[in-house]
């Protein structure tokens, strides 16, 4: 709901009170009404047509099904208007998209592509008709917004009704709408008061007795234009009997009409509300304090009430008639007349505004104050301090904005305010300002916290694992860190593999943000340490707290829910290890849940449609584990940094190690890059280089995988020891050393039974459970080993569950393969013959074929003769 959100006006969300006196348009409110059956209603015409009147008049009839949106220019920030299209569905549809809402909110949003699918889902499934209206569109000039606005109506279900108000025509495929009649069009012509709404306008509903010759003359040089009309009438109230001759001397052009009209109205005003429209037209809205705050009066509430009384274009906002606007025409006409008669006072009626604002709880309004004034520095003190929400909610189009209104020079010397922006920007990904920035800050040879969190995610970015070093050293030599350094500390030390380490940082950091009372960054360490302790290994702990972060997480309310997401991801891969199929399926069902509710997709759903594959392929589907491993790149592709997708490629070949189709996997080795493999948030590095040992194994490059496999197991713990050593229990049974391997495989069953790892047995297939057995009839008594004996299913002949070929079983393979008798065989190896036929006997046993045609067809297909 809008209400946990005290950044959204809710001003902005009222559909605009009626005045008794306004006219009612039957034939225009028939036009909107059967223009409901198309997808849009456009109505376009210049300033001072009646557009928003109009509709504030046909909305009245049908208004427990209307939502309202009053655009100003702050709404170009594409977070922030879908932010408040979805606060103004809310008013009508109070729970609609509250995730997503939630989601729009958090330091990393998700862009509109994102999100809008996942609205237009949680929109479509209620069949009560909805009108949303967009008032003043012509303000929105950012053409992300303009493509989310046609995104919205290809796909708009048909209960729902889009109605723009805009001075000019939006960038919008009006064409495609016209041909399709799906596009209802009122412009300037449609809009104009006809001769009898003008006679009934000024000599009714304004009450000056004019003659019907003074009506149709004034209907024709305004050419029906209401504002014109409006204007002519103000200034006739106070003329008297002189109205015959001031209708003689109107004519002359709008811009003509404009100047003369204000003068005129103007002129009839007392000297205090003359001054007080003058120095009130640089406020967006109006309140009587702030009005009083501005221009120095006591009685500001009063001004605001007489002037309504008086028709002097003042729009109320609120019910309570609290908030005001002018009408924007008449805004226009009075800035430009306090620029000729107060251009010297402007900049200081801007600061008392900025003050008041955020005095009064609207800290970015009082940015754009500042600003507008030329204060910089009360702007940037701003920016870093009250109005600091905009960079948690990650409305980069604002701070862009407010960014590119510094002078350069002013930014490069403010350390602070380099900061702010830079961590904006690299959170959402906006590098080339983050690097200009970090350079700034350098440059002023200060490292406060921020400084390290930014050189850090900027050194990710680049994949520069010396600087990331340099940072950790940094950030250790520190002696009094604060909680965002302990975080970046942790971060750093993951990168090491050091997984326990940074996890206990990641502790300090939670324990020093919950003590501050830094909830946001609280729960992002949380996350942090849900991570570092799966990829550790340490499952159990890793549960309890994921399982805690779950609970902080619905504690703090809807605005954190989307976090969860990262919570039921973790838990998805603790049970995947557990073997408990159904739990993991459930958290991870979730997770992607969760994620498409709100729009934070970025790692979520693709890693965690991985890991529904593995369920899959854990339950024996091999053919939809492909299949929805093939969704999980596509998700990872479309919406995940380049090094997410390498690391998930490498899942998608574990995938079809477990289901026998090596030659994809074999593929997947020969494009794996030779460098060191990109740092990745959420995949644990080392899953490369045990794959590559599969891989290989599966190739029956038996040689060539137990290094690899050495290698990890003299690394630190983590999630993958268990697997590595297992896997090279099989390479070296496959080598022929049985000794060693009944070894390797009594080390791994001592490690897995700690955290109750069955998956990291049961992936490798049949030929674990060969040697499994082996192990298990040599020690009875070893319940871990039985256990797992006894959860794999029965031998079958697929490619999945053949037996690993051993080295001489490869070599004779080789040999057979390049045309060589049994008798040059045997001369090859130095072998007898007879042990040659049995080699090959073997050899038709494991690769389930018969003839040696067979045998070397299927060992192109598996890939086993691939140098």
């Amino acid at each position: 709901m809008v209400e946990q959100y005290p950044s959204l006006l809710v001003t902005k969300l009222y559909i605009p009170r009626l005045r008794p006196s306004n006219i009612s348009r039957g034939h225009l409110l028939a036009l909107l009404d059967a223009g409901l059956e198309r997808k849009l209603t456009l109505i376009a015409a210049a300033a001072g047509f009646g557009k928003t009147t109009l509709v504030a008049q046909w909305c009245s009839k049908i208004q427990d099904d209307v939502c309202w949106l009053s655009l100003d220019s702050d709404d170009n920030d594409p977070t922030r208007f879908l932010s408040y299209l979805i606060a103004a569905l809310q008013t009508r549809r109070p729970h609609i998209a509250e995730a997503l809402l939630a989601a729009l909110q958090s330091p990393q949003p998700p862009p509109l592509d994102h999100a809008l699918p996942v609205l237009l889902n949680q929109i479509a499934p209620s069949q009560a008709a909805l009108v949303l209206v967009l008032d003043d569109y012509h303000v929105i000039e950012n053409r992300v917004i303009h493509t989310a606005l046609t995104f919205l109506l290809d796909h708009l279900p048909p209960q729902v009704h889009i109605l723009l108000l805009t001075r000019t025509d939006p960038p919008l495929q009006l064409a495609g709408l016209r041909a399709k009649h799906d596009l209802l069009e009122l412009r300037a012509a449609e809009l104009r008061f006809s001769a009898e709404e003008t006679e009934h306008f000024l000599n009714q509903s304004m009450k000056l007795a004019l003659s019907i010759e003074s009506i149709r003359a004034l209907e024709t040089r305004t050419e029906g234009w209401i504002a014109g009309l409006q204007l002519a009438a103000l200034a006739l109230e106070s003329l008297g009997d002189n109205t015959d001759s001031f209708v003689e001397n109107f004519t002359g052009s709008h811009r003509f009409v404009l100047d003369y009209l204000m003068e005129e109205v103007l002129s009839h005003q007392d000297e205090p509300t003359r001054r007080f429209l003058l120095q009130t037209a640089i406020l967006r809205r109006l309140n009587g304090d702030l009005c009083g705050a501005v221009i120095g009066i006591a009685d500001g509430q009063a001004m605001l009430e007489n002037l309504e009384r008086h028709n002097l274009f003042l729009i109320p906002l609120d019910q309570s008639r609290g908030w005001y606007r002018y009408h924007h025409l008449f805004a226009d006409l009075l800035a430009a007349r306090l620029q000729a008669e107060y251009s010297i006072e402007i900049p200081d009626l801007r600061r008392r505004a900025a003050h008041w604002h955020d005095q009064h709880g609207f800290p970015e309004e009082a940015v754009s104050y500042a600003l507008a004034a030329g204060d910089f520095d009360y702007a940037a003190s701003l920016i870093c301090g009250t109005a600091s929400g905009v960079s948690r909610r990650g409305e980069v189009g604002t701070l862009l904005d407010w960014y590119r209104q510094f002078p350069a020079d002013f930014v490069a010397n403010q350390p602070r305010l380099c900061l702010y922006f830079g961590l904006a920007f690299a959170l959402n990904g906006r590098w080339e300002e983050a690097e200009t920035l970090l350079r700034y800050v350098e440059s002023h040879e200060t490292h406060p916290d921020e400084a390290l969190m930014l050189a850090y995610l900027v050194a990710s970015y680049r994949q520069d694992v010396a600087q990331i070093e340099h940072i950790a050293q940094t950030a250790a030599a520190n002696p009094h860190p604060a909680a965002l350094t302990k975080m970046v500390l942790g971060l750093a030390v993951s990168l090491r593999g050091d997984w326990r380490a940074a996890s206990a940082l990641m502790a300090e950091a939670q324990q020093m943000a919950e003590r501050d009372g830094d909830a946001a960054l609280a729960l992002t360490t949380r996350f942090h340490r849900c991570r570092f302790l799966v990829f550790a290994g340490d499952l159990h702990s890793a549960h309890d707290v994921s399982l805690n972060a779950l609970k902080f997480i619905h504690e703090m309310g809807g605005a954190a829910l989307p976090m969860a997401t990262f919570a039921h991801v973790s838990l998805g891969r603790i049970f995947i290890e557990w073997n408990d199929l159904e739990q993991a399926a459930m958290h991870l069902e979730q997770a992607i849940q969760l994620g498409k509710t709100s729009g934070f997709m970025t790692g979520m759903i693709s890693s965690a449609t991985m890991m529904l594959a593995e369920v899959k392929q854990a339950r024996g589907d091999g053919e939809s584990a492909i299949q929805i491993a093939r969704e999980a790149i596509t998700y990872a592709v479309h919406y995940d940094p380049p090094s997410e997708v390498t690391a998930l490629r490498t899942y998608q070949a574990r995938i079809w190690l477990a289901a026998g189709n090596i030659s994809d996997a074999v593929n997947w080795l020969h494009i794996l890059p030779e460098s060191t493999p990109p740092v990745s948030l959420f995949y644990p590095p080392r899953i490369h280089v045990v794959t590559q040992a599969r891989a290989l194994l599966a190739m029956h490059k038996t040689r060539e995988a137990i290094p690899l496999l050495m290698h990890l197991m003299a690394e630190p713990r983590d999630l993958l020891t268990v697997e590595a050593i297992a896997t090279l229990a099989l390479a070296r049974t496959a080598g022929g050393d049985s000794v060693s391997a009944l070894s390797s495989l009594e080390r791994a069953l001592t490690l897995g039974y700690e955290e109750h790892r069955i998956r990291a047995f049961l992936d490798l297939g049949q030929p674990m459970a060969k040697l499994l057995t082996r192990f298990c009839a040599a020690h009875p008594e070893h319940e871990f080993g039985r256990s797992l004996l006894a959860l794999f299913p029965a031998e079958s002949n697929d490619s999945a569950s053949m037996e690993f070929l051993s080295d001489r079983e490869m070599e004779v393979l080789r040999l057979i393969a390049a045309g060589h008798s049994n008798d040059e065989i045997a001369a090859v190896l130095t072998l007898a013959v007879s042990t040659v036929k049995w080699y090959i006997n073997a050899l038709y046993s494991k690769l389930n074929v018969k003839t040696r045609t067979q045998a070397i067809a299927r060992a192109h297909e598996l890939k086993l003769l691939v140098d």
